[in-house]
C-alpha cells in the first residue's frame, strides 16, 4: 500500500476451525452488522486452521514478492480474547467422558507445572477409544485431530496463565500441529496429545524455577519442590544439602534476586492454589498438609503472595 496513513485488515486467522459463535464475536468487534452474518458464514468456514506465526510470515513473503526492494510494513495483530467459563465444554473434556474431572486435573497439572501427574494420568488411559470422542467428523482420525488442535490451543492459554511466555506457547503449538496434520494414525495422534500436554507442563515447571546458572541454587529449588509438604526453612534446607545457612541464603539472593524465605512462601502458596482448585480440602487441613505452623499464618502468607484470602481464591477459581 502506497499511502503510509492507510492500513489493510486481513483475517481472521485461528489455530482451530472458526465456529459460528466466534465468527459472530469477530463481526461484533469489527462493527459488522449482524445482517451480514449469512454472507460471511461460508467465508469463515472456508478458513483453514493456521498458526499465527505462519500467517504473519506468509504476509511478509507476499508483500516482498509484490513489492520487491521495499521495506515490509508493520503488521499489528489483534488477538480476540477468549471468553471461558468453568461450566462451558472444551476440547479436553473429550479425552474421557467417563471421568469429567480428568479435564480439570489436566488443566491444573499444566497450569502449575506438574508433568509427573500427567504421566500418571497417561498410564491410566490406555486408549480413549473412538466412542468417547465428539462427532466432529465422519472420520475418527479427523475427529481426534480436531480435538488435538482445540486442546493444544486451550492448553497454550492455560500455560501462559501459569507463567509461560506467549511466544514459547506459540512455538509449542506450531511444533506439534504440523506433525499431527501429517499423521495417518489415530493412535499416533493420541500419543502426541499426551506428549503435548506433558511438554506444556514441563515448560511451565521450568519457567517457575529461578533463572540462574548456579548448580547450588538449582539444587535448593529442586529440594523445595520435592519437599513442599514438609516444614521448610533456611536452616533445614542447609542441613539437608550440607551447606552453611548464611552462605546459602546469601548465594540464593545474589543469584535470583529473591530472599530464600520469600521463595519458599511463593512455592507453598502456589501449591496451595493447585490444591484449592483441584480438591475440597478444608483450609485448616490444607495448612497442615503444607506444614504451616498455624492456619492463621497460612492465610496471612497466602494473601501476601496471591493477593486474596484462600477462601476467596477457591470461590473465584472453582
Amino acid at each position: 500500500m502506497k499511502d503510509e496513513h492507510a492500513y489493510l485488515l486481513v483475517g481472521p486467522v485461528s489455530h482451530f476451525e472458526i465456529s459460528t459463535s466466534i465468527a459472530a464475536r469477530i463481526c461484533q468487534e469489527l462493527d459488522i452488522p449482524a445482517t451480514a452474518m449469512p454472507d460471511l458464514r461460508t467465508y469463515f468456514y472456508q478458513i483453514p486452521p493456521t498458526p499465527i506465526s505462519r500467517f504473519r510470515d506468509t504476509l511478509n513473503l507476499a508483500y516482498s514478492i509484490l513489492n520487491p526492494g521495499e521495506t515490509t510494513p508493520d503488521i499489528c495483530l489483534h488477538h480476540l480474547k477468549p471468553r471461558t467459563s468453568r461450566s462451558m465444554p472444551h476440547p479436553l473434556e473429550y479425552v474421557s467422558n467417563r471421568d469429567t474431572q480428568l479435564s480439570l486435573l489436566i488443566e491444573s497439572a499444566v497450569k502449575y507445572g506438574k508433568p509427573y501427574l500427567l504421566q500418571k494420568y497417561y498410564r491410566q488411559q490406555t486408549s480413549i477409544g473412538t466412542a468417547s470422542l465428539p462427532n466432529l467428523s465422519r472420520s475418527p482420525l479427523r475427529s481426534i485431530k480436531n480435538v488435538f488442535i482445540g486442546a493444544c490451543s486451550r492448553l497454550g492459554q492455560i500455560a501462559v496463565s501459569g507463567g509461560l511466555d506467549f511466544e514459547t506457547s506459540l512455538f509449542i503449538s506450531d511444533s506439534y500441529i504440523p506433525r499431527v496434520d501429517a499423521s495417518n494414525s489415530y493412535n499416533e495422534v493420541f500419543e502426541m496429545m499426551w506428549e503435548m500436554m506433558i511438554d506444556y507442563a514441563k515448560r511451565v515447571e521450568a519457567c517457575c524455577m529461578p533463572s540462574c546458572r548456579s548448580p547450588v541454587v538449582r539444587r535448593i529449588c529442586t529440594y523445595i519442590s520435592a519437599n513442599i509438604e514438609s516444614p521448610l526453612s533456611v536452616a533445614s534446607i542447609a542441613d539437608a544439602i550440607d551447606m552453611n545457612a548464611n552462605y546459602m541464603g546469601t548465594l540464593f539472593k545474589k543469584e535470583t534476586g529473591k530472599n530464600l524465605v520469600s521463595y519458599i512462601h511463593e512455592r507453598k502458596a502456589r501449591e496451595a492454589c493447585y490444591l484449592l482448585e483441584t480438591t475440597d480440602i478444608a483450609l485448616i487441613e490444607l495448612a497442615e498438609k503444607l506444614a504451616f505452623p498455624s492456619q492463621q499464618q497460612f492465610q496471612r502468607i497466602f494473601k501476601e503472595v496471591i493477593g486474596c484470602p484462600p477462601g476467596r481464591y477457591r470461590q473465584e477459581n472453582t
